[in-house]
């Protein structure tokens, strides 16, 4: 999959006719913004910690349950999100929390409230793209075709499905359900058999934390306003990388921008990195929005660079954060 993200990356090169002349001008003019760059994601990681210790908080059993500080949380979403980047699937970030947070936390508390922040943050990113598509025709409507509105309105009635489970299973558990319903399944049975029974316990300690989103509405709200929050600062970097390339773009220019590349990655989530999916979803955006399409190829691998620099400081942390998790609970 990484080889084949590579050739996708290269082809797109050749395709766009890409040359010295933007390579040069990548170096020369554009690296200066990079502090800007790079400076975007501490609010953006800064309200993606919040949101972490709103959902481990809010799974405590009770009042006098050890509490998740809000400097443990910022380390855990940066070290989490480096190993999300360059670990198979995206889904390094998950076990490595589970296993920061079980010393202190437990287990059980620490397997709920990380999946349910995983659960935060997809519907963060469903948020974004509804957010996309609702404001593309307001903005946009002469590159609105008859297969663009299809595509909108399919993608609409998906994340009114995806909103409408989440809700339901809120109220009524969905996790084992699910987990039942894909262990019946008459072919496949006899090989899923042994996943549901391997994974029936966390699906019953999702259900668990579902319950207790349910009665903690509020909370929940919260960190999911701050997730939805962080997206939308995150679509500065795209402002601020065109401005880097000599291009004044709007901020509903950049949210496209960001939210089409980020659903076009996730489509993609199992090419390594979304190596050949990112790029090739700016670029499509980028020839969307009238700018050169070969400008959106350069503008994803700023992002890139902005990604490396980020995954090296969640390494640092790891390292010289080893053990947090089991450090002396403070309020």
């Amino acid at each position: 999959m990484f080889i084949f993200g590579i050739a996708c990356v290269v082809l797109m090169v050749v395709h766009f006719d890409a040359d010295g002349t933007g390579a040069a001008q990548f170096v020369n003019s554009a690296w200066p913004w990079l502090p800007a760059v790079l400076a975007v994601w501490i609010p953006v990681y800064a309200l993606n910690a919040l949101a972490y210790r709103t959902i481990v908080n809010l799974t405590a059993p009770s009042a006098s349950s050890p509490r998740l500080r809000y400097v443990e949380a910022a380390r855990l979403t940066v070290s989490g999100f480096a190993f999300s980047y360059i670990t198979p699937m995206g889904f390094g970030g998950l076990p490595y929390r589970i296993m920061e947070l079980r010393g202190r936390f437990g287990t059980s508390r620490a397997t709920a409230s990380t999946l349910l922040y995983s659960m935060t943050h997809v519907l963060s990113h469903f948020l974004l793209w509804t957010t996309a598509v609702l404001v593309f025709p307001l903005c946009y409507y002469d590159s609105l075709d008859i297969p663009l509105a299809v595509a909108f309105a399919v993608f609409l009635a998906v994340a009114a499905l995806v909103f409408f489970v989440f809700l339901r299973g809120v109220r009524s558990g969905v996790a084992v359900k699910a987990v039942r319903l894909f262990a019946a399944l008459p072919v496949a049975r006899r090989f899923t058999s042994a996943w549901a029974e391997k994974y029936g316990p966390a699906a019953v300690r999702v259900d668990e934390g579902l319950a207790m989103l349910h009665r903690a509405p509020l909370a929940f709200l919260k960190a999911l306003c701050c997730e939805y929050a962080a997206r939308l600062v995150n679509t500065w970097e795209f402002v601020i990388i065109l401005a880097a390339f000599g291009h004044t773009i709007s901020y509903a220019d950049a949210l496209m921008l960001l939210a089409f590349s980020s659903l076009v990655g996730n489509v993609f989530f199992f090419l390594p990195l979304q190596l050949g999916a990112r790029e090739g979803g700016v670029a499509a955006v980028t020839a969307l929005l009238g700018l050169p399409a070969v400008l959106g190829l350069y503008t994803a691998f700023y992002t890139r660079v902005r990604e490396i620099f980020w995954v090296a400081v969640g390494v640092l942390l790891i390292k010289f954060g080893a053990g947090g998790g089991n450090a002396p609970a403070k309020i």
